[in-house]
């Protein structure tokens, strides 16, 4: 029986299957052109991605990128942070007392150092700078009050020309407390007011000025010119005082005269009060008296509530009882009648005294001329005719306590010799009739200096003032300041420098919620761990949540962003080497 025949048509393979099977199901190749450059867009890539991790890695160094995620803005500038440091025209530098690493790894300083950052990258007139103090104490030197001073790696200095305040890095935020009212942890971050007032303060006074004080006597040096006309042709002018002018003017102040008749205060831009050789008294009164507006009075409050120096110079001949009952307050007593003589080596006494530096580091004095007390050859600094001071407390440390929150430090700042010859002869104080007045050896102080500071009970700052009292007016006399021999002038103008170092604290009343501190505002941490009924822990060093949400966004984004780039770029170089 003959079979049918199979249509050819209808059981035919197709074309494409048959031949697919025929090349074991092989992709199609690339072409060759497309070979050619895929070796060298895959070096061109990886140097691409080689780039922007550079980049992001300098972008990441000197801006801020990260987002913060805080509910506070414990990251961010507010808006008044910014409209307030736009009014400031001076530079700024802010110095941080420790490496950026270990400034970061700290839950205090670390919110510190960004908001100073954001303000470096956002005002061309604000720096800032680390240094370890730790490694390096002596980058810090020109801040310490006296040499010995500590300055701990915890510190952030802020400084504009010659000011600066020194704060730690718990300043910045306000603290809580129970209902015992012990201290109960951090309760809001108050950086921006903080901050703010240490840039204005520092840079309100562009310009500080000394003022010469006229009417009791005193000598000074007007210049010959329009303005001064009247003080260059009256009775105190002196043309031996043009040194000490012209050092004033090297020194930054520009100089002015007051006459303190009829006025209730000292001008607010006086840096330095100078009271020089006067012959007639102060206007008396009752210091105590809050209504009294004598002279003293005025002086008195010019240096206590404020931040204010004077410098006086009296000749040991003449008698002040209203100026010197002002300086013993300040621990400085006048020896009056009496000038210091020393016995010369061949015979004879001289009036000629050179000067012997204090060398006790833990002083004022020692810290404003230590460059030159310092060496082995000092230079001299001498004055004629010089009479003596002494402490005038009965504590022999030269401290006098007040409150809690003041002291006030005496310290001597030149002295005559106590052994001049190998006859055990020293200084010793002698009447206008060259007969002895004392001669015990002791070291006869030419000048002195005393220091009072107080801390401020809400923002723990200190505060300076200065009272610079000389026996010696041939001091600043032209003859010592121009002597490149002597070290007059170095050493006042060091002085002159120090004291007029104004730190007059600007209190900012900005109304925001960043920036009141009359209600303890500042920016109030609202987290369940640092809430106003419950606290972060000192001890554990522990840092809240909301805080550290701010990192790992950071984190993310600088570290895992570009292993995913490099990663996706990996998968689309797989794929396509799969189909080579």
């Amino acid at each position: 029986m003959n079979k049918p025949r199979r249509n050819p048509v209808a059981t035919a393979v197709p074309a494409e299957s048959a031949g697919a099977r025929e090349s074991g199901a092989r992709p199609k190749r690339l072409s060759v052109r497309f070979q050619k450059w895929l070796t060298p867009l895959s070096i061109l890539l990886a140097v691409l991605l080689l780039v922007l991790s550079v980049g992001l890695y300098g972008l990441v160094s000197s801006h801020s990128l990260w987002l913060d995620l805080t509910p506070e803005g414990l990251y961010s500038l507010s808006d008044l942070m910014i409209t307030e440091c736009e009014k400031i025209e001076r530079d700024i530098t802010i110095t941080f007392c420790n490496d950026p690493d270990r400034l970061m790894a700290d839950y205090q300083t670390r919110y510190v150092y960004v908001m100073a950052k954001e303000l470096e990258q956002r005002f061309d007139n604000i720096t800032v700078k680390t240094c370890n103090v730790t490694l390096n104490p002596t980058a810090v030197d020109r801040y310490r009050a006296v040499s010995s001073s500590s300055i701990p790696a915890s510190s952030v200095i802020i400084s504009c020309g010659d000011q600066f305040r020194i704060y730690t890095a718990s300043q910045f935020w306000i603290s809580g407390t129970d209902d015992n009212g012990n201290s109960s942890g951090l309760y809001s971050f108050n950086g921006e007011y903080k901050m703010a007032t240490a840039f204005f303060s520092l840079s309100a006074i562009a310009a500080p000025k000394a003022y010469f004080l006229v009417n009791h006597g005193e000598r000074y040096y007007a210049p010959d010119d329009e303005a001064h006309a009247a003080l260059a042709a009256g009775a105190g002018q002196d043309e031996d005082l043009a040194a000490f002018y012209q050092l004033l003017l090297k020194a930054g102040l520009t100089v002015e005269y007051l006459d303190l008749a009829g006025k209730n205060t000292v001008p607010e831009d006086c840096a330095v009060l100078i009271v020089n050789r006067p012959t007639s008294d102060l206007g008396g009164g009752d210091m105590n008296s809050f209504y009294d507006r004598t002279e003293v009075e005025v002086l008195d409050r010019y240096i206590s509530t404020g931040n204010g120096s004077i410098m006086f110079f009296k000749d040991p001949d003449v008698t002040l009882p209203n100026l010197e009952q002002f300086c013993e307050k300040w621990g400085i007593s006048y020896i009056d009648g009496a000038t210091v003589g020393l016995h010369r080596e061949e015979g004879g006494i001289t009036d000629l005294v050179r000067a012997v530096y204090n060398t006790d580091d833990s002083t004022v004095a020692y810290s404003i001329y230590q460059t030159l007390a310092s060496v082995d050859s000092s230079p001299d600094v001498v004055a004629r005719r010089c009479g003596a001071v002494k402490l005038a407390w009965s504590e022999p440390n030269g401290e006098l306590s007040g409150n809690f929150m003041g002291k006030r430090l005496y310290a001597d700042f030149l002295y005559a010799p106590t052994k001049t010859t190998e006859d055990g002869y020293g200084s010793a104080l002698y009447d206008s009739n060259g007969e002895t007045v004392s001669r015990d050896n002791q070291r006869y102080a030419i000048a002195a200096i005393s220091t009072r500071y107080w801390s401020d009970s809400y923002s723990l700052e200190k505060y300076y003032s200065y009272v610079f009292a000389s026996a010696a007016p041939d001091l600043i006399s032209r003859e010592n300041l121009e002597n490149a021999a002597y070290g007059n002038a170095d050493v006042f103008f060091s002085l002159v420098r120090y004291l007029a170092r104004n730190d007059q604290y600007a209190d900012l009343a900005l109304g925001s919620e960043s920036f009141n501190s009359e209600n303890m505002g500042g920016k109030k941490l609202v987290t369940s761990k640092l809430s106003a009924t419950e606290y972060t822990d000192y001890g554990s060093g522990k840092d809240c949540a909301a805080v550290t949400e701010g990192d790992k966004v950071r984190i993310s984004i600088f570290v895992f962003a570009p292993v995913l780039i490099a990663s996706a770029a990996g998968v689309v170089l797989w794929r396509r080497r799969r189909i080579l």
